[in-house]
């Protein structure tokens, strides 16, 4: 079985096994069969074919596109390790043998060998702002504490005027 790794933010949103040879990507649930929930994907965005073991992308008149490789395209023949865009979403087709051959790892959490490009592990919201509110906490203690700095170099070299 194939996979479409799917990557949101370059982090890894889901892998959706290829169990048809006709998957419609897009927005609107109950319509798609693969749903990337973005204002920028159109409703019923594109068909992904599968014959044998050849795979076409075609673009279902999308407001955005559907960019392979980075290159805007209307009907292409993908490989797996080709990355698609759609919207805002990149997805990915890998082999099953490629998913297997990541060394055990879990292909929802880890990056594959030979992405075009890595990504790394995300930081917590919640910490990000822990980190920014405590450097700012620092900051302002910086600032209240400059006058009081100011003013004990002023004093230990013995004034301000001559």
């Amino acid at each position: 079985m194939d996979y479409l790794i799917v990557l949101s933010k370059n982090q890894i949103d889901r892998v959706f096994p290829v169990r048809k040879p006709i998957i419609f990507l897009g927005r609107k649930e109950g319509e798609v069969d693969l749903v990337l929930d973005h204002k920028s994907v159109s409703k019923v965005h594109a068909k992904l074919t599968r014959k044998e073991d050849k795979y076409v992308i075609l673009d279902l008149n999308s407001t955005n596109g559907v960019l392979l490789n980075g290159r805007q395209v209307d009907n292409a023949l993908i490989k797996p390790g080709d990355k698609l865009e759609l919207g805002v979403f990149h997805v990915i087709l890998r082999r099953e043998k490629d998913v297997a051959d990541a060394q055990g790892q879990d292909p929802a959490t880890e990056p594959f060998p030979g992405d075009p490009f890595q990504h790394t592990a995300a930081v917590p919201i919640e910490t990000q702002l822990d980190q920014i509110n405590h450097a700012y906490n620092r900051l302002q203690s910086l600032f209240l504490l400059c006058p009081v700095l100011l003013g004990a170099l002023l004093l230990a070299a013995g004034g301000i005027g001559p």
